[in-house]
């Protein structure tokens, strides 16, 4: 859920200032879209990242054209509204393209260096928070010892153990 937040609320937020200001998604709305895309991803689980990266462009597409539609409903009608729609595409595509990129680019970043992370973390070269994440997780597991040997002897076995 809170990948959704930026996702969603960045590029709102973008398009308001924009139609506060001008007439029309512009430079702030599509700021805003990026980041709201690279924060989402950055934010996401690895299972989120399948649906942050194709919500990006449907995203920015939903929110410049639902903007201008609540700005200007009151002369967009039949053909109007056809070729305004067709106008909202065309100038909404390369802000999808980039939101789409910064997603995708955050991801990959975060494929490439998770396994570096696990690497450092398993070789005890992850630094303090590696080695405080280290303990914690194996805390609570109990260990078994082996019952030691006298003289060669093998212990028994205790009944219902299996070799």
């Amino acid at each position: 859920m809170p990948s959704v937040l930026p996702a969603l609320g960045l590029p709102v937020c973008g398009a308001v200032v924009d139609e506060l200001t001008r007439s029309g998604p512009g430079p702030v709305f599509a700021v805003c879209a990026v980041l709201g895309a690279g924060l989402a991803a950055a934010l996401s689980s690895r299972a989120g990242w399948w649906w942050v990266s194709t919500s990006a462009p449907i995203t920015v597409l939903a929110v410049a054209s639902g903007s201008q539609y609540l700005a200007h409903h009151d002369s967009l009608r039949g053909s109007a509204l056809a070729t305004a729609a067709a106008r909202w595409v065309v100038h909404a595509f390369p802000v999808m393209a980039a939101a789409l990129l910064a997603a995708l680019l955050v991801i990959a970043l975060r494929a490439v260096l998770a396994p570096r992370r696990a690497r450092r973390a398993a070789s005890g070269r992850g630094g303090a928070r590696a080695r405080r994440r280290s303990a914690t997780a194996t805390a609570g597991t109990a260990t078994e010892v082996a019952p030691a040997t006298t003289a060669g002897r093998v212990p028994a076995q205790r009944s219902g153990e299996a070799d």
